[in-house]
């Protein structure tokens, strides 16, 4: 990459909540004895916090997929603009 582009937040940020869906998948199977199992408290019906592990996963899922999105388009964006600036030079 071009040492001119500062390093990003996101890409850290995508490791960190893959590493964190790995934990939550531990935790189920070290507690539970099943990978991905319901060790979290279930709230009332209708609560954000109902469904136990689910909303957590999701919240999880969600971040590292924007992360990931995010890295991508910054990587396209930044060739794009060396290939126009390759292009400015040559003119």
């Amino acid at each position: 990459m071009d040492e001119s582009v500062p390093p990003l937040l996101p890409e850290p940020v995508e490791g960190l909540s893959a590493l964190a869906f790995i934990a939550v998948a531990v935790i189920g199977l070290v507690r539970a004895g099943a990978l991905l199992a319901n060790v979290f408290p279930l709230g009332s019906a209708g609560s954000l916090l109902s469904g136990g592990t689910l909303p957590v996963l999701n919240a999880v899922v969600a971040v590292e997929v924007a992360a990931g999105i995010f890295v991508v388009v910054r990587e396209e964006l930044t060739q794009a603009v060396q290939i126009r600036d390759r292009w400015m030079v040559e003119e």
